[in-house]
């Protein structure tokens, strides 16, 4: 459901002062809007920089490529293993 929060008030107290409500709370969410952005922008950069806390993009990207290789190299040991040992029959 979407109410006319506007249309609502100016029952009350008139077109003009709905109006310029409706503003002022359009522009209040899009001050939120964009504080919640900065916030989010300025705490991963403290987490990434400041504290390092997290790591950055290419740390992770470096990481998730050596596990790759770890796997695709266990994989191919496992597989040698295999077929030199003899059958335990």
């Amino acid at each position: 459901v979407d109410i006319d929060w506007e249309e609502q008030l100016s029952r009350l107290t008139g077109d003009v002062i709905a109006h310029q409500a409706g503003n002022a709370v359009r522009a209040a969410q899009h001050w939120a809007k964009q504080s919640r952005a900065s916030l989010s922008l300025d705490a991963a950069d403290y987490l990434h920089e400041e504290s390092q806390q997290l790591p950055v993009r290419r740390e992770v990207d470096h990481f998730m490529t050596e596990v790759d290789t770890l796997r695709a190299d266990i994989e191919r040991l496992a597989a040698r293993i295999k077929r030199i040992a003899p059958d335990n029959k």
